[in-house]
């Protein structure tokens, strides 16, 4: 775990710079809807550049949480977990905020988990979990399910095991006050909410915040490139297998992206079908002086013995050069949906912060770009933020027309955190 100095108010629009001391849901059809991926898609070896309330029951049995931490356990049939229910309080809603996770863990439901928020007028880091229906369009808090307060962390969901997995992220270090990068991996058992640590082993990467992750489907395995230590900018990539919860700092052949956080990692298709597949698309990010918006890839041949990176050159009408943006993996398995973000080393006509409120599709099958949806305010209990936001959080979800990316929260101008929903329609 290594320190970083936490941005005070006066530093906060330039919290990515290099510290100086370091359409509405609908029921219809919606048992029918079905997802490509439920994987949100937003190193001691690393290569650094210097949601009223009500019960649930939980009727099926358990094994029990520690016994996770075991490499290749069986469910322990004799064990019932000691919390056989677990009490929601309704009607609660997050408060605004900025760099959390935002996660699907079945066809209706995702899970809004920490991120930062202003506290008398001071960043904070935030613990809370949110669980958000699409169908009743309602927020649920599961009580004591608060995880450790962090933002600018990463969360995968693991659909066989019902695990939410995050990892990284900065937290607080209550002797100084001040953030700190973390390289601890926790997870979430999401039929009886009940954190716990795995025991993890192997190469584990170092502590950091904005670096990106996804998970391959096919081997379960969580990838990680990149992110920001102490002012230090990574192009690490670290794979976890999560069966074994094993770290090993990955070698691939190629050159790697420059060094950047804040930036996107989705996993997409290989031979251009609805399944994802072991192909790993990596989109914009920042440094301590640019942004960008070229396009790397990482994939995987030799049945994930051989990693390569590779760099298309896109076609089309690119989106500006970004970070902090959410990229959104389509049903297709193939085309991703950018959306947001900002460049914090540039200004607009107005002197106010270049903040994106634009979207893009990429297919990956031809490697175009072309333009997206435009967002559209989602209503709910809280007030519309408007489309240009940056360290917001997205999901594929059911759509009136289709399919949409709903997107969650983040910075608005005049340095606002938000709490509301925008929605992209994109027509089947």
């Amino acid at each position: 775990i290594t320190e970083k100095e936490s941005p005070d108010e006066g530093e906060f629009n330039d919290i990515f710079d290099e510290p100086k001391n370091e359409p509405e849901t609908t029921e219809t059809n919606k048992d029918s809807f079905a997802f490509a991926s439920l994987g949100q898609s937003m190193q001691s070896q690393e290569n650094e550049s210097s949601r009223d309330g009500f019960d649930l029951a939980l009727d099926t049995k358990k094994e029990d949480a520690t016994d996770r931490n075991k490499p290749n356990s069986e469910p322990n049939e004799s064990i019932v977990p000691a919390v056989s229910k677990r009490v929601i309080q309704g009607n609660s809603i997050p408060c605004p905020r900025w760099g959390q996770t935002m996660t699907m863990i079945d066809h209706k439901r995702f899970i809004v988990y920490g991120g930062q928020t202003f506290d008398n007028g001071s960043p904070k880091p935030l613990a809370d979990l949110y669980v958000y229906d699409l169908w009743e369009k309602t927020w649920t808090k599961p009580v004591n399910c608060d995880g450790i307060a962090r933002t600018w962390h990463t969360s995968n969901f693991l659909p066989e095991r019902q695990l939410l997995l995050c990892f990284g992220g900065e937290i607080l270090n209550e002797k100084t006050g001040k953030l700190m990068a973390t390289d601890q991996v926790m997870v979430l058992d999401c039929e009886i909410m009940l954190w716990y640590p795995p025991t993890v082993s192997g190469q584990v990467p170092s502590g950091r915040s904005g670096h990106a992750s996804c998970v391959l489907p096919q081997s379960n395995e969580l990838v990680v490139f990149g992110g920001v230590k102490n002012g230090k900018w990574l192009n690490s990539v670290s794979i976890l297998d999560t069966h074994r919860w094993k770290w090993t700092t990955l070698k691939a052949v190629g050159d790697a992206p420059p060094p950047r956080s804040y930036h996107s990692a989705t996993a997409v298709s290989s031979d251009g079908s609805s399944e994802v597949g072991n192909k790993v698309v990596i989109f914009g990010g920042n440094n301590g002086s640019k942004c960008f918006n070229g396009v790397h890839v990482l994939e995987t041949t030799s049945e994930g013995k051989k990693w390569v990176w590779s760099h298309p050159k896109c076609k089309g009408c690119a989106p500006s050069p970004r970070t902090g943006h959410s990229a959104t993996l389509l049903n297709d398995g193939s085309t991703i949906l950018v959306y947001g973000g900002w460049d914090p080393n540039t200004e607009d006509e107005n002197g106010a912060d270049l903040i994106f409120g634009d979207s893009f599709l990429l297919d990956t099958k031809t490697w175009t770009w072309r333009k997206g949806p435009k967002p559209r305010y989602e209503k709910n209990k809280e007030a519309n933020g408007g489309a240009e936001r940056v360290g917001h959080s997205a999901v594929l979800a059911p759509g009136s027309n289709g399919v949409q990316v709903l997107g969650f929260g983040g910075r608005v101008q005049e340095n606002k955190f938000v709490s509301d929903f925008q929605s992209l329609v994109v027509p089947l």
